[in-house]
């Protein structure tokens, strides 16, 4: 038996034990459970939204695997992004073994939560769990998404196996303890995602072995049942919930002033009177939690529950529609008060009624995340930026190359003044009537044009360039001494977007521009205009041009999901297409895309982005939406609930990651390339703007 000399000694082990005690509490939600988690568990994260609120633990990760371009890279020894919006997106992958090409890599103890492709063909789909050498899947690509063990396709989980617009999703999960490596041989298809997280390193999960066991089954069943049912759950039981009638006349008010602990887990709005499209747009709401979380919920009511500016019936799990009544489930956890303002910013009243469900209690009782959502829009372009010290070097509107030297067929006998050549893209982004044009005679011919030499005077070289992304063959160049000192590319679209040089360090020298197209494969073209010196660049220095960050915090936190609503609008062109609205592939009459970029998310301060995407719309879930008919759709986790029919006009989407949130320790920034400019086009209608609101928790330090 222990024997103590004092009472000092008592007192001071009761509290080191107290004080361990509490970090214990603290410490437990942030570490996780060290229990197993089941199968069952597993599917209730794709419904439960109150783990949302749960501090990560620092083993926890959320990644992506994908087929984006490998060209795209981070050079370390220059600090410098390489081809980074190149867009040769289908057949990424990691390596090669044999006939097989590995797409999918990881250490255990993971998840993979949601599996994506574009085109789903009859090669293989290989899954090795665990260090196996045989893999417990072996089937055809697209039977990966169409049958369930040996069940007759197609599968039966119409929630949890969708396909959006021609995009395939299976949000399945696979469990892996010790690793899982993914393959596919022969013609397996184009385009894939693979969204997978680590969970902490003392959580035990069943392998997946390439079956279930009947309880699975049924689970899968369930859970498929549940989703389905989104938007339509019933409501806490009377006398817990809590009905306001709210009137607004072009004022702000505070509606609702909760005190205590709790969390408000279901909100609805129900829109009454003429003014409900109004509403939408006008009524902003503004919630605080707690003294340090002001304004947390900042957003236009109509972004907010995921339609946009006009009504759109939809149900995903989180936000949804239904007839004139808007749904939210994000669990909005507070610890000492919470305070619900709206404002009417619109000059007509409105009139709604306000729903909210409350719980004294959650699940997560120590500090736990607050759920934010942010907004951010364009401001209507302006016209081009010219300072009184911007110098034109060389604009190419005398559609001649005088004084440069012409080497190979590649450029033709003079600048292009032609928006197209038979690709399947409209060049864009040239000013005036003149541009450099390398395909004149197609993607095989080759050649380099060499500029006369000038004196470099000013601290930038701006210049236009679209084209091919290959850094090595297809670029333009700035030699000074003989020597390539700067270098840049297109991003295997035909629009020109602006790069920027600094030449700070080469001020007073002799330069020249040579333009190389020295490759004869597909996207062996590039387009030049503009370039000018300055004493202000035009675009980022770090070569992300096309990046548009949509969320940029500091923190411990959670990354959910965003509903973005594009202006794409255009004015109708003279001539007439040869199918559907505007043409379809190659004989498109005008290139109206608006969602070709990638989604890339930095997750605590990293430089080269965890998730790099294929595409917007491979983002959302769908594909080939470049292309008609141009569809809506909705599902738990991607919907499409507004688009015109001709693309011309609104769109609305949004992605709503729930088990496969992003967890962040320091910090998080999210970006979508946009390969459409805010003005785009000959004329100057054309529009391209973007509204965004995000959904993500947070906990301060």
């Amino acid at each position: 038996m222990i024997r103590f000399k004092s009472q000092i000694e008592i007192y001071w082990l009761r509290s080191t034990y107290g004080i361990l005690v509490a970090w214990m509490a603290f410490l437990v939600p942030i570490m996780g459970s060290s229990q197993h988690l089941t199968y069952t568990d597993l599917l209730k994260r794709l419904t439960d939204q109150e783990r949302l609120t749960f501090v990560p633990n620092p083993d926890e990760k959320t990644a992506t695997f994908s087929s984006y371009d490998r060209s795209s890279q981070f050079d370390t020894l220059r600090q410098k992004y390489v081809s980074w919006g190149a867009n040769g997106d289908g057949d990424g992958y990691i390596r090669k073994e044999g006939d097989e090409i590995v797409v999918f890599e990881d250490d255990g103890p993971g998840v993979i939560w949601r599996f994506w492709s574009a085109l789903a063909k009859e090669g293989h789909i290989k899954i090795y769990i665990d260090g196996q050498k045989k893999p417990i899947v072996d089937k055809p690509f697209r039977a990966f998404f169409e049958t369930f063990e040996t069940d007759i396709p197609p599968m039966n989980f119409p929630e949890l196996v969708k396909t959006l617009s021609r995009g395939r999703n299976s949000f399945i999960p696979i469990a892996y303890q010790k690793q899982c490596k993914i393959t596919f041989t022969g013609d397996w298809g184009a385009y894939y995602h693979i969204i997978y997280s680590n969970l902490p390193k003392n959580q035990t999960v069943d392998s997946f072995d390439g079956t279930y066991t009947n309880e699975e089954r049924i689970a899968l069943a369930e859970t498929d049942r549940l989703l389905g049912k989104r938007g339509y759950l019933a409501k806490i039981e009377d006398g817990i919930g809590q009905r306001l009638s709210v009137s607004l006349d072009g004022e702000r008010k505070r509606v609702l002033n909760l005190t205590g602990s709790g969390a408000i887990k279901r909100l609805e709005v129900e829109l009454v009177g003429s003014n409900k499209d109004n509403a939408l747009k006008n009524i902003w709401m503004d919630f605080s939690w707690d003294d340090n979380y002001p304004s947390a919920v900042r957003s236009p009511m109509g972004l907010f529950f995921g339609t946009g500016e006009t009504f759109n019936p939809f149900r995903a799990q989180p936000v949804g529609v239904i007839g004139n009544r808007l749904y939210s489930n994000w669990v909005m956890p507070y610890t000492t008060k919470a305070e619900l303002v709206f404002e009417n910013k619109g000059e007509l009243p409105i009139s709604f009624t306000l729903y909210l469900e409350q719980s004294e209690e959650i699940e997560h009782k120590s500090n736990p995340l607050r759920f934010h959502s942010s907004y951010l829009a364009d401001k209507e372009p302006t016209g081009p930026i010219m300072t009184v010290d911007t110098q034109v070097v060389f604009d190419f509107e005398g559609l001649s190359y005088q004084g440069w030297t012409v080497e190979g067929d590649a450029f033709g006998s003079g600048p292009a003044a032609m928006d197209s050549y038979g690709r399947q893209s409209i060049v864009e982004g040239y000013l005036g009537k003149g541009y450099i044009n390398s395909f004149q005679h197609g993607d095989e011919a080759i050649g380099t044009l060499k500029s006369p030499k000038f004196k470099i005077s000013k601290d930038f070289i701006n210049l236009l360039v679209g084209g091919g992304s290959d850094m090595d063959k297809v670029n333009v160049s700035l030699l000074v001494g003989g020597k390539v000192v700067r270098t840049a590319t297109g991003n295997d679209i035909e629009t020109l977007y602006w790069n920027s040089w600094d030449v700070s360090d080469l001020k007073g020298k002799s330069a020249q521009i040579v333009i190389n197209d020295l490759s004869p494969d597909g996207w062996g073209h590039i387009n030049v205009d503009q370039i000018e010196q300055s004493s202000r660049p035009r675009a980022r220095m770090d070569d992300r041009n096309l990046e548009w960050t949509f969320l940029d915090v500091n923190g411990i936190g959670r990354y959910c999901g965003v509903t973005l609503q594009i202006q794409n609008e255009w004015l109708e062109p003279e001539q007439k297409a040869s199918s559907w609205w505007y043409g379809k592939w190659d004989k498109k009459n005008i290139d109206w895309w608006w969602g070709e970029g990638d989604e890339k998310f930095y997750v605590d301060g990293e430089t080269f982005p965890s998730t790099f995407g294929t595409g917007s719309e491979d983002y959302i879930g769908y594909a080939w939406s470049a292309e008609p008919p141009f569809p809506t759709f909705e599902s738990s986790f991607a919907n499409q609930p507004q688009t015109p029919i001709d693309g011309n006009g609104i769109t609305v989407v949004n992605r709503f990651h729930l088990a496969d949130n992003v967890p962040f320790r320091t910090s998080f920034r999210a970006t979508l390339e946009r390969y459409k400019p805010k003005k785009w086009g000959k004329n100057e209608q054309n529009r391209s703007l973007y509204q965004a609101t995000v959904y993500y928790y947070l906990l301060k330090e």
